[in-house]
């Protein structure tokens, strides 16, 4: 949709403002305890904005909201870290399933500056009455690293993402820069984590996208943690604001 959501703008400035506080507080736990995966069953609500294209021709732009349920994963070892996050719900009297992933390569994870390269693949399949919609976003990134304490970390960085749309009207495909920012840092035994980015349409016939995740792990014991996920996504036709939370199992 073409309108831009206000809440991504504050939620962004506000998290970057929280994690940004929680530079020098406490020492956080060395890089050798990190868990290599991190598995959580997630539940919680959606609100969605859909553009429904009426018999006649004419487009309504209606919301609902729904349950939302999803798995979250995330594995680190060494240079290597990747996040996946799948999820279904049902909206508009329509299925949608999706999943998100992103996969990073860190030249030096333990110096104050590094350079990291990643990949990301968004999928969404929309299952209407009339037909199904996938939606395939591959994307390619790359930026600093930046470290000031050990308890806050930075990374700028910039890409391309190519979004393909299969619907029983027609086909689009669209290149579009994009440009992002990921914040982690930790609050004593908190962790916290922001995601950024913004697809810039080059041209007039080129929609401009804005995507904010947000998510907060708070350990409960030494294995369970509590984690609270919230995504804000733009897309062709749709705008969605979604929070979930749920247990961490790490290992």
């Amino acid at each position: 949709m073409k309108h831009a959501i206000p809440l991504s703008r504050r939620l962004f400035i506000a998290c970057t403002l929280l994690l940004a506080s929680v530079s020098h507080t406490v020492r956080a736990q060395p890089r050798d305890m990190a868990p290599r995966w991190t598995i959580s069953p997630l539940i919680g609500a959606i609100r969605n904005e859909a553009d429904i294209r009426r018999p006649d021709g004419s487009v309504d732009t209606e919301t609902d909201t729904s349950l939302k349920y999803g798995i979250f994963t995330m594995y680190n070892r060494n240079n290597w870290h990747a996040t996946n996050f799948g999820f279904y719900t049902r909206v508009q009297d329509s299925d949608v399933w999706g999943n998100i992933l992103f996969v990073n390569w860190n030249s030096s994870p333990r110096e104050p500056l590094s350079g990291i390269i990643g990949a990301g693949y968004v999928y969404h399949r929309i299952e209407t009455d009339r037909g199904n919609i996938t939606v395939h976003v591959p994307m390619l990134k790359a930026g600093p690293r930046w470290t000031p304490s050990p308890n806050l970390s930075v990374h700028p960085y910039a890409g391309y993402a190519w979004e393909y749309v299969d619907s029983p009207r027609d086909s689009t495909t669209e290149a579009l820069p994009l440009f992002g920012l990921t914040l982690r840092g930790n609050l004593h035994r908190t962790m916290l984590g922001l995601q950024y980015y913004y697809q810039w349409g080059t041209s007039s016939d080129q929609e401009n996208y804005q995507n904010l995740r947000f998510r907060i792990m708070q350990p409960v014991t030494r294995q369970w943690t509590a984690l609270l996920r919230i995504d804000i996504m733009e897309h062709a036709g749709s705008d969605d604001q979604s929070i979930l939370a749920g247990p961490v199992l790490s290992f």
